[in-house]
């Protein structure tokens, strides 16, 4: 939890044309030490005062139902103006509503801290004012990295720097391990921590990423193998994009490795994104169906959210389907989210794909999961993505002590995969 000291240092902005909340609002913040609090009763008025260089907030607490310029209206004008502090919305309208324009708020690019319901709840707006802080901790990591080019990439490559994490999957019933995702990592000697947001669109957008899933790739089988060596067996998932599948080639590169690893192929699962259809269709077609019949597991990472239709799911060779973590993380908490995840593992039964259900945090979430007949789980819920050399201290740990119901909750290390 965030410290007094913290909540001491913030400035906030509440908006909203009923007395009445602004005054709840003000006393919720007084409660948490925070003095710094201006009220507006129109949008007009703050945007007026933004102009002029009149106002200066860290936050604003903004109702989307207001007269003349609505909430909604309201946060396209800070779009525009480049609105770089957190945002809370609040609002006593229809939830669908709320969860509408908090998708918009995302689509304008400016920062969503919360979507609230009226009357806003003191622990809710807490958690909120929380979010902040992790936000502007990640600013500051983001304000120094933004002179990163794609020569401090290819040198990063080069050292070695980039190196891969592992997160461990489990049944979701027993709990046995039954495979790690590898997770690419950048700690730079200059930079610091370097976001996978961040390097890998760099990859992407300057010709780097096969150079970087080859080097992960190799880096992840080569930890495999050490783990079979010590006697742990057991499969990795490594993560590809759309732009290594133009090689047809790739297939023969990828086993070669597996071989000089001492690995077979089904140790392996290549994780595509839905996007990864989006491109020459006959030569994916190809490399899938071949690296399927040289024994390399497929599997469809964050499906529901981009290119995938149900045609292809039949068409390709795909063998396992992930679930989308936005899905799984709001499940217990949102409608919609529950249908959709429901109808995705009902969709991969029939067919005959086994579900990996990301982003588990929590107990609840875990229960639902099973409920809803989901085969394997990864999260922080079981454990945080870690360096090779730990895994195999974490897996005697779990062995021995292997309850799902009762693992604790270990905090994100970044929040990125």
């Amino acid at each position: 939890m965030v410290n007094d000291t913290y909540f001491n240092s913030l400035k906030l902005c509440l908006i909203d044309d009923d007395e009445v909340v602004l005054t709840h609002l003000s006393s919720l913040l007084k409660s948490f030490g925070i003095s710094q609090v201006d009220t507006a009763k129109s949008a007009e008025n703050v945007l007026t005062r933004l102009d002029n260089a009149h106002l200066n907030v860290d936050i604003m607490v903004i109702d989307i139902n207001m007269p003349n310029v609505d909430g909604i209206a309201f946060l396209r004008h800070l779009a525009e103006r480049l609105f770089s502090g957190g945002i809370i919305i609040i609002s006593g309208e229809d939830k669908k509503i709320l969860k509408t324009v908090a998708s918009l708020v995302e689509n304008h690019q400016l920062n969503l801290l919360a979507a609230l319901e009226k009357p806003v709840q003191a622990k809710e707006l807490k958690n909120a004012l929380n979010n902040f802080k992790y936000l502007s901790d990640s600013d500051e990591t983001n304000a120094k990295n933004d002179e990163i080019t794609a020569e401090d990439l290819l040198a990063a490559l080069n050292n070695e720097e980039i190196v891969p994490h592992f997160q461990p999957q489990v049944n979701a019933k027993t709990g046995e391990l039954v495979g790690v995702e590898a997770l690419a990592r950048w700690f730079s000697p200059e930079f610091g921590f370097v976001s996978p947001g961040q390097f890998i669109p760099l990859a992407e957008e300057h010709g780097l990423i096969k150079k970087l899933t080859e080097s992960i790739y190799l880096q992840s089988l080569t930890q495999v193998a050490q783990w079979k060596k010590a006697g742990l067996q057991t499969r990795v998932s490594v993560n590809f994009s759309m732009k290594t599948l133009d090689d047809v080639e790739l297939t023969e590169e990828l086993q070669h490795i597996a071989e000089d690893c001492d690995l077979q192929p089904s140790q392996v699962v290549i994780e595509l994104t839905e996007s990864a259809l989006e491109g020459n269709i006959s030569i994916v077609m190809e490399i899938l169906s071949r690296l399927r019949l040289y024994g390399f597991g497929l599997s469809i990472d964050d499906f529901g959210t981009g290119y995938a239709t149900l045609e292809q799911l039949q068409r390709l060779p795909f063998g396992e389907m992930k679930l989308d973590l936005g899905y799984v993380s709001k499940a217990t908490k949102e409608l919609e989210a529950r249908v959709i995840l429901e109808s995705s593992i009902l969709l991969a039964k029939r067919l005959d794909l086994e579900t990996v259900a990301e982003g588990v945090e929590d107990e609840e979430t875990l229960n639902l999961l099973l409920e809803l007949g989901a085969d394997v789980i990864q999260g922080y819920h079981i454990s945080r993505p870690m360096k090779g050399s730990e895994l195999l201290t974490w897996y005697e740990k779990w062995k021995k002590g292997n309850s799902l119901n009762s693992t604790p909750l270990q905090q994100p290390e970044d929040g990125h995969k």
